[in-house]
């Protein structure tokens, strides 16, 4: 069943499927507003003779049909067609365009069946007039409002695109998001087996990278502490001096509860004024994306790696310096 669902999701959120929705919203919604608007009779250009409501009905009808017509080649084009062709940002500047040019041509077409009509009563098939003439230009244009609305409306309704896809977005976070709980209460169940001490710091406020790194270490059988803000990590660093060899620090972690909002890297700053480099007793790796906040020369850390960072590199570094395969150097 969830397998079910979730396939559900995805083909709802499939790009022909969002296609195919939002051509179908246009145009529904299109054809109400062409249905409902030209009914208000805005222009106020309604003849009272029988003969010129039937030529203002028709120039109307047929300045409707036409337009929709050239709507639906519009929408089809953009969203059928040309997906994947275009930029959308392009195809929401040429929709106003075309959308007017479409009713133009309508108001343009109805002039000439209007025409068309005069020129056949003045051949015999009726007694032709001006003011028919004049009722079917006013039925045409009374189509211009509902037209206008529509390409005012065309380019707001086109990032639903985006809107249908909000379902298989949220499935995916939720699901990746349990994952990663798990992942992470499963390593910590991991390291609390290990037994002895913490040896390794982990500073992190992302549960999804504390539990890549703990998983890391868990694999050389070094036992990992995690904290997630700097107040936790100092305090827990300074109780434990004799026994942590390894501090991985991210630059940017949480706020803690008493609004402490200090950085890694002002943290590293000032154990490292109070244990200097190469005296203290436990190594410092950085390991953040935003590396470039750091000092040039690493503000004090003793090695800074840059997510998505290389295992093999942190375990080269550790092994030269004894930590893992060899004899525990400080320096």
């Amino acid at each position: 069943m969830r397998r079910k669902r979730g396939s559900i999701i995805g083909r709802l959120a499939g790009k022909e499927t969002r296609a195919r929705v939002h051509a179908a919203i246009l145009l529904i919604v299109a054809g109400a507003l062409l249905a409902v608007i030209p009914g208000w009779d805005i222009f106020s250009g309604m003849p009272r003779t029988v003969d010129g409501i039937q030529h203002y009905r028709g120039g109307q009808a047929a300045a409707g049909f036409i337009f929709y017509l050239a709507y639906l080649g519009i929408i089809l084009r953009v969203l059928l067609v040309g997906r994947g062709r275009s930029s959308m940002t392009r195809m929401l500047l040429w929709i106003p365009a075309l959308v007017a040019a479409g009713m133009a041509a309508a108001v343009a077409v109805s002039i000439l069946i209007s025409l068309g009509k005069e020129v056949l009563d003045w051949g015999g098939m009726g007694s032709p007039e001006r003011i028919d003439l004049e009722a079917g230009l006013a039925g045409a244009l009374s189509v211009v409002p509902a037209a206008a609305i529509i390409m005012a409306l065309t380019p707001f309704l086109i990032p639903l695109d985006i809107l249908l896809q909000i379902p298989r977005l949220m499935l995916f976070d939720l699901r990746s998001g349990l994952k990663t709980v798990d992942r992470y209460l499963r390593e910590q169940r991991s390291h609390s087996r290990l037994g002895g001490p913490s040896e390794v710091l982990v500073v992190e406020d992302d549960i999804h990278c504390a539990a890549t790194v703990m998983s890391y270490f868990r694999g050389l059988e070094l036992r990992c502490r995690h904290v997630s803000t700097i107040a936790d990590a100092d305090r827990y660093l300074r109780a434990h001096l004799k026994t942590i060899r390894l501090v991985t620090l991210d630059i940017f972690v949480r706020v803690d509860s008493r609004g402490n909002n200090r950085t890694g890297g002002e943290w590293l700053a000032e154990i490292s004024r109070e244990f200097p480099p190469g005296r203290r007793s436990f190594l410092v790796v950085v390991i953040s994306g935003h590396t470039d906040y750091l000092e040039p020369n690493g503000g004090g850390a003793d090695l800074v790696l840059r997510k998505p960072w290389l295992p093999a590199e942190l375990t080269e570094f550790l092994r030269s310096r004894g930590v893992i395969g060899g004899q525990w150097k400080k320096s």
